[in-house]
């Protein structure tokens, strides 16, 4: 059998880029239809959740999902917790990894430095075989992240204050400078709307914000984000009146790449700041 040929160089670097590319291409469609239905949604998050068993991004957990994959590992990783892959499987699905260059930074010191990312194989937990996972997330107990650690955290995070107040019937609002929220409401739904107001203030304000979306857009973006983000932390969360109200003029233009890194940004402010107890309950829940 003859072997096939050999590409150059630039070559290999074009096709690279190019499957990076496609890999992107699929995954917009993909978060496209994700979130434009609760069921999508729900799909996502769930993912995401039993996927804590690794530290991928938000981002990584919905490739590994779209692709079809359920937990997902390097091949080495899952030699480190005692699997195997099997013979002859291949690393089918794709991850997006991260690439560092070591340079001196201004006292002479190494830093590495982030220059880009690639494509990198991973392997399936349906590929491997060896010592059983412990699943904890069928637990029926619910995790306790309190409204407190919440707001100081998004508080942090935005730069905002976070205030409550009496707001008539808002729920809650956000200024630009402050958020604001309903103290007439309890921690549950003052832990709703602070995410859903600090996502506004996140992707919404600021002069390097232009806002070329409409109000209807802008509330299925703050919304989403706080679907993906609450339930990511084990709290029941229905769509709110606001999101269905615009949801045919607003899902249309909604920046689903945006709504995903602004999830995962808040997830892993809110991750670096769990006790342990916390993050356990989250895997759990």
């Amino acid at each position: 059998m003859s072997k096939a040929p050999r590409v150059s160089k630039a070559e290999y670097i074009e096709n690279k880029n190019a499957e990076k590319k496609a890999l992107e291409n699929q995954l917009g469609s993909f978060l496209k239809e994700a979130i434009e239905t609760k069921g999508g949604m729900d799909s996502l998050t769930a993912h995401y959740r039993i996927s804590g068993l690794y530290n991928y991004s938000f981002f990584n957990s919905l490739l590994i999902n779209m692709q079809g994959g359920t937990i997902a590992q390097s091949f080495n990783k899952w030699k480190a917790i005692k699997r195997m892959v099997n013979k002859g499987e291949k690393g089918k699905i794709k991850i997006f990894r991260p690439m560092f260059k070591k340079e001196k930074d201004a006292n002479g010191k190494d830093e590495q430095k982030l220059i880009g990312f690639k494509l990198a194989p991973v392997f399936d937990l349906k590929q491997t075989d060896g010592e059983p996972l412990e699943y904890d997330h069928n637990s029926a107990e619910c995790m306790d992240v309190t409204y407190k650690k919440v707001a100081k955290v998004l508080g942090d995070l935005t730069g905002a204050e976070v205030a409550e107040e009496l707001t008539g019937n808002a729920r809650g609002y956000s200024d630009g400078t402050k958020i604001v929220v309903s103290q007439m409401s309890n921690d549950t739904d003052k832990t709703k709307t602070l995410i859903h107001e600090a996502a506004h203030h996140l992707v919404h304000t600021g002069k390097d914000k232009a806002e070329s979306v409409g109000p209807a857009t802008m509330e299925v973006e703050a919304e989403s984000v706080a679907y993906l983000v609450l339930s990511y932390l084990g709290l029941d969360y229905d769509l709110s009146k606001n999101y269905v109200q615009a949801y045919k003029g607003g899902i249309r233009h909604a920046r689903h790449g945006l709504i995903i890194r602004t999830s995962d940004k808040i997830i892993k402010a809110l991750k670096k700041e769990m006790t342990p107890e916390e993050q356990f309950l989250v895997a759990i829940a």
